[in-house]
């Protein structure tokens, strides 16, 4: 027998040895999965549907659960989803029941989840083991940018005084009122509960006018004409004669870039100017203030810009003359000052508003107009920092039927918890001595 004819039947013979134990192997690789459990779930994107592929699901097999632990934005519809699911081994079919609907898996499903939950029953390759899951789609149900006001107090005080100033200060509200012949001073740390503490308010004069009042540093401070009042605890008033100085206070106006600032008036030349100070005690007089500028009942308000910029907003206000203006002005510095009522004027005359900055926006309250009437809408809003006012939709943002319009109103927010406090405030016909709260929902969700 021919040399290579004997090698080419060896060789055979091996081939034909070995095949078996190919076979084999091939037959325990290829042996059907067990494993039916779930691997995934997403959502198809949807031109009509918003959001929809946003939803990152969380399976937990023991407990056979499936779920999205950040709901879907408010209103998201889930009645036509186009979900993918996939498994950790090959599957052997997989039903999804969806109420009275039964629907066996073909990958190109539109689903209702509306109806939950949704259950899917997910056989294995090998015919036999099974999974249950039970999936539930998450979607928040109240509207994020929903403002929720209530009334927190009906009444805090009966006796007169609609000289009024609320302020945040030593983790509290402080609220000081003034008859003209009497002062007084209520304290509360939710808003309901109100302690008086009259007996302990020394050191001002009966007729104080406590709505130009501003907290700098830990201290709070008011003047008259030539007096400078500051206390550490709102009981216990210190004065200091100024009437040294060049110049009177007309009113105290705002914190800023580490200053409190005031309107001043000079004594000899009967101008007004801005005045600022460092330790409440030394005063620098700076700049004049710009025709039109008001010097009474305006509404300020310090912030920081989208550009992180520090800036201060005053609005409304009487002018010298006691008539009721429409400028808003806004300053960098404390001393230069810009009209934003020149490029955009639409804006009426206001006076004894309030400005509150607040979920990114900047928050008007309250007012009377250039007859002296109540502002009818209650509410203004700005998101260009002061340029633009609009009233909000008043399906997400709007005071409650039995809320009374007003002006003078104190409104402060509590910065721990992003709650807003509006706080007394007068009509042509009535003091108000109440508080009311309300607060955006998504910020109970940060």
């Amino acid at each position: 027998m021919n040399f290579d004819k004997i090698i080419r039947m060896i060789c055979l013979a091996c081939v034909i040895i070995t095949l078996p134990a190919c076979l084999k192997d091939k037959e325990e690789e290829t042996e059907p999965s067990d494993d039916p459990t779930l691997a995934s779930l997403t959502f198809a994107a949807n031109d009509s549907i918003p959001h929809l592929d946003e939803a990152v699901f969380t399976i937990v097999n023991d407990s056979n659960l499936v779920y999205n632990p950040d709901s879907l934005p408010y209103q998201t519809r889930i009645d036509s989803v186009f979900p993918t699911f996939t498994f950790n081994a090959p599957s052997g079919g997989a039903i999804l029941y969806c109420g009275d609907d039964t629907i066996i898996l073909t990958g190109s499903d539109t689903v209702d989840f509306s109806i939950q939950p949704v259950r899917l029953l997910n056989y294995a390759a090998n015919g036999i083991d099974t999974m249950w899951y039970n999936i539930y789609v998450n979607v928040h149900q109240v509207d994020p940018d929903l403002y929720v006001w209530k009334q927190q107090t009906p009444e805090i005080y009966t006796h007169a005084g609609s000289n009024q100033k609320a302020i945040w200060f030593n983790d509290a509200l402080y609220l000081f009122v003034s008859s003209g012949i009497s002062n007084y001073l209520y304290t509360s740390e939710d808003g309901t509960t109100w302690q008086p503490l009259a007996n302990q308010l020394t050191g001002l004069p009966s007729n104080n006018d406590f709505r130009h009042m501003v907290p700098y540093g830990n201290k709070l401070f008011m003047t008259t004409e030539n007096t400078l009042y500051m206390s550490e605890n709102g009981t216990e008033w210190t004065s200091i004669d100024m009437s040294g100085s060049p110049f009177i206070f007309t009113s105290l106006l705002m914190d800023f870039d580490g200053k409190l600032w005031a309107i001043v008036r000079e004594k000899e030349t009967g101008a007004h100017y801005f005045a600022w100070t460092t330790d409440g005690i030394t005063w620098e007089q700076g700049t004049e203030t710009p025709d039109g500028f008001p010097v009474s009942d305006f509404a300020g308000i310090t912030f920081l810009s989208r550009t992180n910029t520090p800036k201060a907003l005053i609005m409304g206000g009487y002018s010298v003359n006691n008539k009721p203006v429409n400028t808003r002005w806004t300053t960098e510095n404390g001393e230069y000052w810009i009209n934003l009522s020149i490029e955009q004027p639409s804006f009426g005359s206001l006076a004894g508003a309030s400005l509150i900055n607040y979920d990114d926006k900047l928050l008007l309250f309250g007012g009377t107009d250039q007859n002296g009437e109540l502002i009818t809408s209650y509410i203004l809003e700005t998101t260009d920092e002061g340029l633009n006012w609009v009233a909000p939709d008043t399906t997400s943002n709007a005071m409650p039927d039995n809320f009374e319009l007003r002006t003078n109103q104190s409104v402060v927010v509590n910065e721990a918890d992003k709650r807003i406090y509006i706080i007394g405030g007068q009509s042509q016909y009535r003091i108000f001595s109440d508080v009311w709260t309300g607060k955006v929902n998504h910020a109970y969700w940060e």
